[in-house]
């Protein structure tokens, strides 16, 4: 018998409509594991969701609105380009298009800087920034044209507090995170590792690599102070004389590093502490008869005419000098 036209169309309908299906439930399938990296990244940013189920309910959505509110983004209650990038999720995350090419990383970084680093691209040399933010650690080697994000595996904190590269070894990276302690990559970012001998119970405020010797490692946290002299086989904390503390700021004499300042940035019993032996043992700068105004010390920098003056950057007394002297190491002054 010859086909029936009407049984032809129902089939081509059919299947036409078993297509549709299909590609709905990929993009839905899609849609279902952003909402749930988003639920991830939410909850590593302090605004929790819950376990991350990919469905975007009332909780999520509350959450996401306060996550906008707090990163002066438009509250919109949903995952826009400007949402997904401070959430680390979008911004400069590359991926590859049909037609084979790399889109434009966004032109912009919406979360707030917490440190920059030098860099050089392996390939040519081409010198770059990374910036660590609350969304990750992203790499630039021109901003006008956007950042690059490097991301840490799954199940490793993404707010990145600190970073630190060395010019001897520029495909390492140390950098300091919120909940994940020390993580170092040697691969130019491609892989990282979570540091082993320092807990990840404390942010890490500060990490420094001597310039001269890379294997020389000094990281502040909010409760105490570690060092390493053979590139993170093995850390030793504090040292002799110093006490436990809010390390924010590790300064390496360039021209002798084993000469080596912290700021102790603790409300009570801060301070400014030295060290001459590669932080093996510590004096404290300030005499215990004149101490400083304000004892929190965030920052520190030598003249860069001299490194026989220190600058001091205190939490609510401005900037102290601190002279290099006949006597003592140093002595203070506003």
């Amino acid at each position: 018998p010859a086909p029936n036209p009407k049984c032809k169309r129902r089939r081509g309908r059919a299947r036409a409509a078993a297509a549709r299906g299909s590609a709905a439930t990929a993009t839905s399938r899609r849609g279902d594991d952003m909402v749930r990296r988003a639920q991830e990244a939410l909850n590593a940013a302090g605004f929790t969701v819950g376990t991350p189920d990919g469905n975007a309910g009332t909780r999520t959505v509350s959450a996401l609105r306060s996550f906008q509110a707090a990163k002066g983004i438009e509250v919109t209650g949903t995952l826009d380009d400007s949402t997904l990038t401070a959430l680390g999720l979008a911004g400069g995350v590359q991926t590859s298009t049909a037609a084979g090419k790399m889109p434009q990383p966004p032109m912009f970084l919406s979360d707030a800087i917490n440190a920059l680093a030098p860099t050089r691209d392996q390939r040519n040399g081409r010198p770059g920034m990374l910036a660590a933010t609350n969304a990750g650690l992203f790499r630039s080697y021109d901003p006008a044209q956007g950042w690059e994000r490097l991301p840490y595996s799954g199940t490793l904190d993404s707010r990145t507090l600190c970073v630190s590269t060395s010019a001897q070894s520029p495909q390492t990276m140390w950098v300091g995170t919120a909940l994940s302690g020390v993580l170092v990559s040697h691969d130019s970012g491609t892989t990282w590792q979570q540091v082993a001998g320092i807990p990840a119970s404390a942010p890490i405020s500060a990490i420094e690599e001597d310039q001269n010797r890379p294997g020389y490692i000094y990281v502040g946290t909010k409760q105490t102070f570690f060092y390493t002299h053979d590139g993170g086989q093995s850390w030793t904390r504090r040292g002799g004389n110093l006490p436990y503390g809010d390390y924010a700021s590790v300064l390496i004499n360039p021209q002798n590093g084993d000469e080596i300042f912290v700021g102790n940035a603790y409300e009570n019993g801060g301070g400014l502490y030295r060290s001459v032996d590669g932080g093996v043992t510590w004096l404290r700068v300030d005499p215990q008869d004149t101490r400083l105004p304000s004892q929190r010390i965030w920052s520190l920098a030598f003249d860069p005419r001299s490194s026989n003056r220190l600058f001091v950057g205190s939490h609510s007394a401005g900037i102290y000098i601190a002279e290099r002297g006949a006597g003592a190491a140093y002595s203070g002054g506003n």
